[in-house]
């Protein structure tokens, strides 16, 4: 079977945009979700980018066979365990394997000198699930 791109039925918080992306690249979700709000604050074309792929990409057909990963190590969550406002620094920490204070050190760092930290915190907070 051909690997096409489809917006998600399944996988969706809008229109299952990032959703069906993922699904295409074999990733989770929640990883597009938060790059492609990461990509509204820092490039400004996100909005537009998101509905121009919300208008071209298809909806996934009936009885198509959409990717989801299995592995819960890999799956891109908040902490319940590592915790210190939302959890999200340790729920990446958690995906990638690494110690959460290099997180939360490189999210710190990258707020004084890119800006928007605590917003793109917030937008992370969202897009994650539990």
């Amino acid at each position: 079977m051909e690997k096409k791109l489809y917006k998600s039925r399944s996988n969706k918080k809008i229109f299952g945009v990032c959703g069906g992306i993922a699904a295409y690249f074999g990733i989770d979700a929640t990883l597009v979700r938060l790059i492609w709000g990461l990509a509204i604050l820092f490039a400004g074309i996100g909005v537009l980018a998101y509905i121009i792929c919300a208008i071209v990409i298809p909806a996934q057909p009936d009885g198509y066979a959409e990717y989801i990963p299995s592995d819960e190590k890999t799956k891109l969550k908040k902490s319940k365990t590592d915790r210190k406002i939302f959890g999200v620094c340790g729920g990446i920490a958690e995906a990638l394997g690494v110690d959460s204070t290099i997180i939360r050190v490189i999210w710190v760092i990258a707020a004084f000198f890119v800006g928007y930290g605590v917003l793109a915190y917030l937008i992370a907070a969202l897009v994650m699930n539990d």
